[in-house]
């Protein structure tokens, strides 16, 4: 019986969601641009990463694998936009790269009037630090201090 109840409550582990740990970043450099971001939170499993800035905005990636989002139309700009995620994990680090795709709502193919921007993260998981490169016209590279960020409980929020 203790055999039993010993192999169920392994078999209930192994069909557990893998465990993800979330850090809080932040820049404490001034930066001269708009649509600079002064804060993410990152969060990191074993072979997925989740890249957070606004509560709407999630973009994750994972390891290998080429993922690309539903085309998302813009009635008031008349675009459309897809992002293309990939993300790269070594023991130390992790590279994600957002490929930002936009064309005329109009366009037939994607080259048709198309704009295309990167936006590329690398997190070191033993500095704890994350680095965005953003082209603004110009690449421009960011360093953001993480730590651990472990939520509290409502009732010890108080």
């Amino acid at each position: 019986m203790k055999f039993l109840c010993f192999l169920i409550v392994l078999s209930l582990q192994a069909c557990a969601k893998p465990e993800m740990k979330e850090f809080f970043c932040e820049s404490r450099q001034q930066h001269q641009f708009n649509d600079f971001i002064p804060q993410y939170i990152v969060q990191l499993g074993s072979q997925k990463i989740c890249v957070i800035w606004s509560i709407d905005t999630t973009q994750c990636g994972e390891d290998g694998k080429d993922i690309l989002s539903p085309w998302h139309v813009a009635e008031a700009t008349g675009t459309k936009t897809q992002f293309a995620y990939r993300a790269k994990f070594s023991p130390q680090m992790v590279d994600f790269v957002i490929t930002r795709h936009e064309v005329f709502n109009t366009s037939k193919g994607l080259d048709d009037l198309s704009q295309t921007s990167l936006t590329s993260f690398n997190f070191d998981k033993e500095k704890s630090e994350l680095i965005s490169i953003v082209d603004v016209g110009y690449p421009q590279q960011i360093k953001y201090a993480c730590s651990v960020w472990q939520k509290k409980p409502w009732w010890k929020i108080l």
